[in-house]
């Protein structure tokens, strides 16, 4: 594992950078998912990056990531690959958010619930604004999926393992 880290970090430019990687099991990614972002159910990989905001300066460290082994078995059995290639995935997923990457769909323009009364060209201009977010989401996620499957054919021997 500390090979393939090795590979991205220099792959990305970070390799005088160091990150800690905390493999654990359900029940304990499910804590942190809920205490960190507000989701009681487990998760496959968390990160969390120390290049943004008041840790910016810590010098090079890029993060940490926490991978649960017990979720990656489940997603290999079911996606027909090894343990290992689901942790590279992980691994390759995890280090492109350290870094900046993102892939979430921000269909995030709401009201709060509050009723708003617009005219036509307030709804459309909503509209434009939520398309646009959305257009720039989607370039993000086409990004990370390349940068993805870049590293993945960089540390996998496996040239048909799919990006995360």
């Amino acid at each position: 594992m500390n090979q393939k880290i090795r590979l991205i970090l220099k792959h990305l430019g970070y390799d005088k950078h160091e990150i800690s990687v905390v493999i654990t099991d359900n029940a304990h990614i499910r804590e942190l998912n809920h205490l960190y972002r507000g989701i009681d159910s487990p998760t496959n990989v968390l990160s969390f990056s120390m290049i943004e905001g008041e840790f910016g300066s810590i010098g090079n460290l890029l993060g940490d990531l926490v991978i649960s082994v017990e979720r990656a078995e489940e997603e290999a059995q079911t996606s027909n690959v090894t343990t290992d290639e689901r942790i590279s995935q992980l691994l390759v997923h995890g280090i492109l958010h350290l870094v900046g990457y993102d892939h979430d769909d921000y269909d995030a323009i709401d009201n709060n619930g509050d009723e708003v009364e617009a005219d036509k060209a307030g709804f459309e201009s909503i509209v434009n604004a939520k398309d646009k977010i959305n257009q720039n989401s989607h370039i993000k996620a086409l990004e990370m999926e390349k940068k993805s499957l870049e590293l993945l054919r960089l540390i996998e021997p496996n040239k048909e393992l799919e990006f995360f």
